[in-house]
Protein backbone atom coordinates (compact mmCIF):
# COMPACT_ATOMS: atom_id res chain seq x y z
CA UNK A 1 0.00 0.00 0.00
CA UNK A 2 1.26 3.48 -1.13
CA UNK A 3 0.69 7.10 -0.02
CA UNK A 4 1.43 10.33 -0.92
CA UNK A 5 3.74 12.59 1.50
CA UNK A 6 5.71 15.67 1.33
CA UNK A 7 9.25 15.83 1.76
CA UNK A 8 10.00 19.64 3.07
CA UNK A 9 13.77 20.53 3.78
CA UNK A 10 14.88 22.51 6.29
CA UNK A 11 18.35 23.99 3.71
CA UNK A 12 21.47 24.90 4.91
CA UNK A 13 24.81 25.82 3.31
CA UNK A 14 28.34 26.63 4.60
CA UNK A 15 27.86 30.28 3.55
CA UNK A 16 24.93 30.10 5.86
CA UNK A 17 27.23 28.42 8.46
CA UNK A 18 29.97 30.95 7.83
CA UNK A 19 27.85 34.05 8.09
CA UNK A 20 25.84 32.73 11.06
CA UNK A 21 29.39 32.14 13.20
CA UNK A 22 30.74 36.18 12.17
CA UNK A 23 27.59 37.92 13.30
CA UNK A 24 23.88 36.52 13.85
CA UNK A 25 22.54 39.46 12.97
CA UNK A 26 24.42 39.89 9.47
CA UNK A 27 22.95 36.42 8.65
CA UNK A 28 19.32 37.47 9.59
CA UNK A 29 18.84 40.10 7.52
CA UNK A 30 20.40 37.97 4.54
CA UNK A 31 20.00 34.62 5.02
CA UNK A 32 16.63 35.13 7.03
CA UNK A 33 14.90 38.45 5.56
CA UNK A 34 16.76 37.76 2.61
CA UNK A 35 18.32 41.21 1.72
CA UNK A 36 21.46 41.13 -0.14
CA UNK A 37 23.52 44.65 -0.98
CA UNK A 38 22.96 46.16 -4.41
CA UNK A 39 26.63 46.62 -5.70
CA UNK A 40 26.56 44.93 -8.86
CA UNK A 41 28.29 45.01 -11.10
CA UNK A 42 30.95 46.28 -8.70
CA UNK A 43 32.45 44.96 -5.32
CA UNK A 44 34.49 42.26 -4.25
CA UNK A 45 31.89 39.38 -5.32
CA UNK A 46 31.03 40.53 -8.50
CA UNK A 47 35.29 40.71 -9.61
CA UNK A 48 35.35 37.26 -8.03
CA UNK A 49 32.79 35.68 -9.88
CA UNK A 50 34.01 36.84 -13.18
CA UNK A 51 37.40 35.07 -12.55
CA UNK A 52 35.53 32.26 -11.11
CA UNK A 53 33.26 31.25 -14.01
CA UNK A 54 36.15 31.82 -16.72
CA UNK A 55 38.62 29.34 -14.84
CA UNK A 56 35.43 26.72 -14.97
CA UNK A 57 36.95 26.74 -19.26
CA UNK A 58 40.05 25.30 -18.40
CA UNK A 59 38.41 22.27 -16.51
CA UNK A 60 36.24 20.51 -19.23
CA UNK A 61 34.86 17.12 -17.79
CA UNK A 62 34.30 15.86 -21.07
CA UNK A 63 36.33 14.41 -23.75
CA UNK A 64 36.45 17.99 -25.42
CA UNK A 65 40.08 20.04 -24.83
CA UNK A 66 40.37 22.54 -22.37
CA UNK A 67 38.68 26.77 -23.38
CA UNK A 68 40.74 29.44 -23.10
CA UNK A 69 40.03 31.17 -19.43
CA UNK A 70 41.34 34.46 -20.98
CA UNK A 71 38.43 34.21 -23.61
CA UNK A 72 36.01 33.53 -21.34
CA UNK A 73 36.49 36.42 -19.35
CA UNK A 74 36.40 38.43 -22.34
CA UNK A 75 32.91 37.00 -22.72
CA UNK A 76 31.77 37.17 -19.06
CA UNK A 77 33.15 40.97 -18.73
CA UNK A 78 31.55 42.21 -22.05
CA UNK A 79 28.14 40.78 -20.70
CA UNK A 80 28.44 42.73 -17.54
CA UNK A 81 29.38 45.60 -19.12
CA UNK A 82 26.31 46.22 -21.37
CA UNK A 83 23.99 44.70 -18.37
CA UNK A 84 25.48 47.60 -16.18
CA UNK A 85 24.94 49.89 -19.37
CA UNK A 86 20.87 49.09 -19.72
CA UNK A 87 20.44 48.92 -15.81
CA UNK A 88 22.15 53.08 -16.60
CA UNK A 89 24.40 52.74 -13.80
CA UNK A 90 26.33 55.95 -12.48
CA UNK A 91 29.34 56.97 -13.99
CA UNK A 92 31.45 55.96 -11.55
CA UNK A 93 30.05 52.69 -11.37
CA UNK A 94 31.26 52.28 -14.75
CA UNK A 95 34.37 53.42 -13.89
CA UNK A 96 34.69 50.78 -11.09
CA UNK A 97 33.83 48.59 -13.10
CA UNK A 98 36.06 48.95 -15.99
CA UNK A 99 38.67 48.71 -13.03
CA UNK A 100 37.50 46.06 -11.86
CA UNK A 101 37.78 44.00 -14.81
CA UNK A 102 41.19 45.31 -15.44
CA UNK A 103 42.31 43.57 -12.54
CA UNK A 104 40.63 40.11 -12.94
CA UNK A 105 41.76 40.11 -16.71
CA UNK A 106 45.44 40.10 -14.78
CA UNK A 107 44.31 37.26 -12.39
CA UNK A 108 43.28 35.14 -15.27
CA UNK A 109 46.10 35.89 -17.25
CA UNK A 110 48.83 35.36 -14.32
CA UNK A 111 46.94 31.72 -13.54
CA UNK A 112 47.11 31.03 -17.28
CA UNK A 113 51.26 31.42 -16.73
CA UNK A 114 51.46 29.84 -12.93
CA UNK A 115 49.29 26.95 -14.34
CA UNK A 116 52.24 26.27 -17.62
CA UNK A 117 55.19 26.93 -15.18
CA UNK A 118 54.33 25.08 -12.07
CA UNK A 119 51.92 22.61 -13.85
CA UNK A 120 50.11 22.17 -10.16
CA UNK A 121 47.18 19.66 -12.05
CA UNK A 122 49.46 17.59 -14.14
CA UNK A 123 48.72 14.89 -11.56
CA UNK A 124 44.73 15.52 -11.60
CA UNK A 125 42.22 15.18 -13.94
CA UNK A 126 38.71 16.72 -13.72
CA UNK A 127 35.99 15.55 -12.47
CA UNK A 128 33.44 18.08 -12.07
CA UNK A 129 33.28 21.66 -11.80
CA UNK A 130 30.52 24.21 -9.66
CA UNK A 131 29.41 20.48 -8.54
CA UNK A 132 26.03 20.66 -6.25
CA UNK A 133 26.22 17.98 -3.20
CA UNK A 134 23.46 17.90 -1.26
CA UNK A 135 23.86 15.54 2.28
CA UNK A 136 20.06 15.14 3.50
CA UNK A 137 19.20 14.15 7.32
CA UNK A 138 15.94 12.96 8.70
CA UNK A 139 14.76 14.65 11.95
CA UNK A 140 15.23 11.09 13.76
CA UNK A 141 18.47 10.25 12.69
CA UNK A 142 20.55 9.50 15.98
CA UNK A 143 23.14 11.90 14.94
CA UNK A 144 20.87 14.36 16.84
CA UNK A 145 21.20 12.85 20.09
CA UNK A 146 25.05 13.02 20.27
CA UNK A 147 24.02 16.41 20.38
CA UNK A 148 21.56 17.51 23.27
CA UNK A 149 19.84 15.53 25.90
CA UNK A 150 16.97 13.48 24.15
CA UNK A 151 14.20 16.02 25.66
CA UNK A 152 15.63 19.26 23.85
CA UNK A 153 15.81 17.01 20.73
CA UNK A 154 12.31 16.14 20.65
CA UNK A 155 11.31 19.07 21.09
CA UNK A 156 13.65 20.60 18.16
CA UNK A 157 11.90 17.82 16.12
CA UNK A 158 8.82 18.50 17.33
CA UNK A 159 8.63 22.72 16.08
CA UNK A 160 10.49 21.79 13.03
CA UNK A 161 7.40 19.21 12.43
CA UNK A 162 5.19 21.76 13.16
CA UNK A 163 6.48 24.10 10.54
CA UNK A 164 6.25 21.22 8.25
CA UNK A 165 9.51 20.67 8.35
CA UNK A 166 10.83 16.79 7.48
CA UNK A 167 14.39 16.62 6.93
CA UNK A 168 17.37 18.84 7.23
CA UNK A 169 19.63 19.16 4.21
CA UNK A 170 23.12 20.37 4.34
CA UNK A 171 24.52 22.06 1.01
CA UNK A 172 27.66 23.34 -0.84
CA UNK A 173 28.66 24.04 -4.16
CA UNK A 174 32.21 22.91 -4.97
CA UNK A 175 34.10 24.92 -7.75
CA UNK A 176 36.90 22.02 -9.04
CA UNK A 177 36.94 18.16 -7.76
CA UNK A 178 39.62 16.36 -9.43
CA UNK A 179 40.40 12.65 -9.32
CA UNK A 180 44.47 11.44 -9.50
CA UNK A 181 45.96 10.76 -12.58
CA UNK A 182 46.76 7.25 -10.95
CA UNK A 183 42.89 6.22 -11.23
CA UNK A 184 42.67 6.01 -14.68
CA UNK A 185 45.54 3.88 -14.95
CA UNK A 186 46.28 -0.21 -14.81
CA UNK A 187 47.81 0.04 -11.43
CA UNK A 188 45.81 -0.02 -8.26
CA UNK A 189 48.76 -0.07 -5.89
CA UNK A 190 49.87 3.96 -6.56
CA UNK A 191 49.26 5.22 -3.19
CA UNK A 192 46.91 7.81 -4.46
CA UNK A 193 44.92 5.89 -6.83
CA UNK A 194 41.13 6.75 -6.88
CA UNK A 195 42.01 9.80 -4.88
CA UNK A 196 39.89 13.01 -4.78
CA UNK A 197 40.60 16.52 -4.34
CA UNK A 198 38.08 19.11 -3.70
CA UNK A 199 39.81 22.83 -4.07
CA UNK A 200 38.08 26.20 -3.93
CA UNK A 201 39.26 28.70 -5.42
CA UNK A 202 39.40 31.91 -3.45
CA UNK A 203 40.30 35.61 -5.33
CA UNK A 204 40.74 37.46 -2.08
CA UNK A 205 42.73 40.63 -1.52
CA UNK A 206 43.71 40.25 2.10
CA UNK A 207 47.48 38.75 2.85
CA UNK A 208 47.54 39.07 6.32
CA UNK A 209 46.71 35.74 8.49
CA UNK A 210 44.70 34.75 5.27
CA UNK A 211 46.03 31.46 4.98
CA UNK A 212 45.19 30.80 8.93
CA UNK A 213 41.87 32.27 8.66
CA UNK A 214 41.54 29.60 5.66
CA UNK A 215 43.28 26.16 7.92
CA UNK A 216 41.02 27.49 11.08
CA UNK A 217 37.36 27.55 9.03
CA UNK A 218 35.04 24.78 8.76
CA UNK A 219 34.11 25.21 5.32
CA UNK A 220 37.59 22.54 4.60
CA UNK A 221 35.28 20.12 6.80
CA UNK A 222 32.23 20.98 5.77
CA UNK A 223 32.99 19.98 1.76
CA UNK A 224 34.94 16.72 3.43
CA UNK A 225 31.95 15.67 4.61
CA UNK A 226 29.54 16.22 1.41
CA UNK A 227 32.04 14.52 -0.50
CA UNK A 228 31.98 11.39 1.64
CA UNK A 229 27.72 11.28 2.98
CA UNK A 230 26.15 13.47 0.29
CA UNK A 231 23.42 11.37 -1.38
CA UNK A 232 22.82 14.01 -3.96
CA UNK A 233 25.32 14.58 -5.96
CA UNK A 234 26.37 14.80 -9.77
CA UNK A 235 26.72 11.71 -11.77
CA UNK A 236 30.62 12.56 -12.59
CA UNK A 237 30.93 12.89 -8.97
CA UNK A 238 29.24 9.36 -8.04
CA UNK A 239 31.50 8.03 -10.55
CA UNK A 240 34.17 9.24 -8.96
CA UNK A 241 33.23 8.13 -5.80
CA UNK A 242 33.05 4.58 -6.84
CA UNK A 243 36.18 4.57 -8.43
CA UNK A 244 37.78 5.36 -4.98
CA UNK A 245 36.20 2.44 -3.20
CA UNK A 246 36.66 0.00 -5.83
CA UNK A 247 40.75 0.76 -5.38
CA UNK A 248 41.92 0.28 -2.13
CA UNK A 249 40.61 -1.62 1.17
CA UNK A 250 40.89 1.48 2.78
CA UNK A 251 40.78 4.95 0.31
CA UNK A 252 42.33 7.23 0.47
CA UNK A 253 41.26 10.85 2.38
CA UNK A 254 39.97 13.62 0.04
CA UNK A 255 42.13 16.52 -0.21
CA UNK A 256 40.85 20.02 0.39
CA UNK A 257 42.97 22.53 -1.52
CA UNK A 258 42.71 26.35 -1.18
CA UNK A 259 43.55 27.84 -4.73
CA UNK A 260 44.56 31.50 -3.30
CA UNK A 261 44.75 34.02 -6.60
CA UNK A 262 45.53 37.32 -4.23
CA UNK A 263 43.86 40.55 -6.45
CA UNK A 264 47.19 42.73 -7.69
CA UNK A 265 47.24 45.84 -5.74
CA UNK A 266 47.64 47.56 -9.16
CA UNK A 267 46.67 47.22 -12.86
CA UNK A 268 50.68 46.89 -13.40
CA UNK A 269 51.38 44.30 -10.42
CA UNK A 270 50.74 40.59 -10.47
CA UNK A 271 48.36 38.55 -8.48
CA UNK A 272 50.31 36.11 -6.70
CA UNK A 273 48.75 32.39 -6.96
CA UNK A 274 49.22 29.13 -4.35
CA UNK A 275 47.85 26.29 -3.24
CA UNK A 276 47.04 25.62 0.43
CA UNK A 277 45.92 21.95 0.97
CA UNK A 278 44.43 21.22 4.11
CA UNK A 279 44.76 17.54 5.66
CA UNK A 280 42.15 16.58 7.82
CA UNK A 281 43.06 13.36 10.60
CA UNK A 282 40.54 11.21 11.90
CA UNK A 283 40.28 13.05 14.95
CA UNK A 284 39.57 15.99 13.65
CA UNK A 285 37.22 15.40 11.13
CA UNK A 286 34.77 13.46 13.72
CA UNK A 287 35.41 16.42 16.26
CA UNK A 288 34.69 19.26 13.44
CA UNK A 289 31.47 16.78 12.16
CA UNK A 290 30.07 16.98 15.84
CA UNK A 291 30.80 20.40 15.52
CA UNK A 292 29.09 21.56 12.71
CA UNK A 293 25.91 19.33 13.20
CA UNK A 294 26.01 21.52 16.66
CA UNK A 295 26.26 24.67 14.76
CA UNK A 296 23.49 23.58 12.79
CA UNK A 297 21.29 22.64 15.95
CA UNK A 298 21.74 25.92 17.15
CA UNK A 299 20.73 27.93 14.00
CA UNK A 300 17.28 25.36 13.57
CA UNK A 301 17.03 26.53 17.26
CA UNK A 302 17.50 30.68 16.05
CA UNK A 303 15.79 30.57 13.16
CA UNK A 304 12.67 28.93 14.40
CA UNK A 305 12.39 31.37 17.37
CA UNK A 306 12.54 34.34 15.14
CA UNK A 307 10.06 32.56 12.75
CA UNK A 308 7.91 32.29 15.59
CA UNK A 309 7.59 35.98 15.13
CA UNK A 310 7.17 36.37 18.92
CA UNK A 311 5.57 39.97 20.05
CA UNK A 312 7.36 42.90 21.67
CA UNK A 313 7.16 42.38 24.92
CA UNK A 314 8.65 44.46 28.29
CA UNK A 315 12.20 43.77 26.92
CA UNK A 316 13.27 43.24 23.92
CA UNK A 317 11.40 41.89 20.52
CA UNK A 318 12.88 37.93 19.42
CA UNK A 319 14.58 39.28 16.32
CA UNK A 320 16.96 41.34 18.67
CA UNK A 321 17.41 39.10 21.38
CA UNK A 322 17.98 36.04 18.96
CA UNK A 323 19.89 37.97 16.25
CA UNK A 324 22.37 40.56 18.47
CA UNK A 325 25.15 41.57 16.39
CA UNK A 326 28.43 40.84 16.88
CA UNK A 327 30.94 43.70 16.97
CA UNK A 328 34.08 43.74 15.41
CA UNK A 329 36.34 45.28 12.90
CA UNK A 330 34.17 43.32 9.84
CA UNK A 331 31.79 45.86 11.36
CA UNK A 332 33.61 48.99 9.01
CA UNK A 333 32.89 47.39 5.55
CA UNK A 334 29.53 45.11 6.72
CA UNK A 335 26.84 46.04 4.26
CA UNK A 336 24.30 45.94 6.90
CA UNK A 337 25.39 48.29 9.29
CA UNK A 338 22.90 51.08 8.85
CA UNK A 339 20.59 48.80 9.17
CA UNK A 340 22.11 47.05 12.47
CA UNK A 341 22.42 50.46 13.91
CA UNK A 342 18.36 50.89 14.07
CA UNK A 343 17.53 47.57 14.76
CA UNK A 344 17.74 47.87 18.41
CA UNK A 345 15.34 50.70 18.14
CA UNK A 346 12.62 47.82 16.41
CA UNK A 347 13.20 45.65 13.82
CA UNK A 348 10.48 46.98 11.94
CA UNK A 349 12.77 49.89 11.93
CA UNK A 350 15.36 47.70 10.14
CA UNK A 351 13.37 46.11 7.83
CA UNK A 352 11.63 49.28 6.52
CA UNK A 353 15.06 50.82 6.09
CA UNK A 354 16.47 47.51 3.97
CA UNK A 355 13.13 47.23 1.82
CA UNK A 356 12.99 50.81 0.81
CA UNK A 357 16.72 51.72 0.21
CA UNK A 358 18.32 51.72 -3.48
CA UNK A 359 20.90 49.62 -1.57
CA UNK A 360 20.03 46.69 -1.18
CA UNK A 361 17.91 44.06 -3.21
CA UNK A 362 14.90 41.36 -1.55
CA UNK A 363 13.80 38.77 -2.86
CA UNK A 364 17.00 36.72 -1.89
CA UNK A 365 15.42 34.23 0.72
CA UNK A 366 17.16 31.65 1.68
CA UNK A 367 15.84 28.38 0.10
CA UNK A 368 14.33 26.82 3.33
CA UNK A 369 11.75 29.98 2.83
CA UNK A 370 11.06 29.05 -0.75
CA UNK A 371 7.55 27.95 -1.73
CA UNK A 372 9.35 25.61 -4.08
CA UNK A 373 10.95 23.20 -0.61
CA UNK A 374 8.40 20.84 -0.71
CA UNK A 375 8.68 18.02 -3.02
CA UNK A 376 5.75 15.12 -3.20
CA UNK A 377 7.06 11.37 -3.04
CA UNK A 378 5.31 8.43 -2.89
CA UNK A 379 5.81 6.61 0.08
CA UNK A 380 5.28 3.11 0.69
CA UNK A 381 3.65 2.79 4.24
CA UNK A 382 4.79 -1.08 4.61
CA UNK A 383 8.66 -0.58 4.49
CA UNK A 384 8.07 2.98 6.87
Amino acid sequence: MATITTIKYFDISHSDISSFLQCRRQWWFSYVLGYSDNKFPVGAAPAGTRVHMALEAQYPTTPAPPGDPREAFEEIAQADIRRATDSSQPPWVMDKLYDDILLGRRMVADYMQWLAELQPDAEWEPVQTEAKLRYTVGLDDPVWDLLDEPLAVRRRNDRLREADFTHVRLQGKVDLIQQHASTYQPDPNHPRYGQLRLTDWKTTGRTFQVEEGFQRSYQSYFYDMLLELAQDVPLPVQEARERTLSGTATPPTPEVNYRIIQRPRSRNATAEIRDLPISHSSHMRRSRRRQMFSIVADMIDTTLAIDADEPRNTTVHSAERHAAPSPSDACGWCSYRPACDITDDGPDLAIALLSGSPDYVSGQRHQRYQDNNTNPVVVDIART
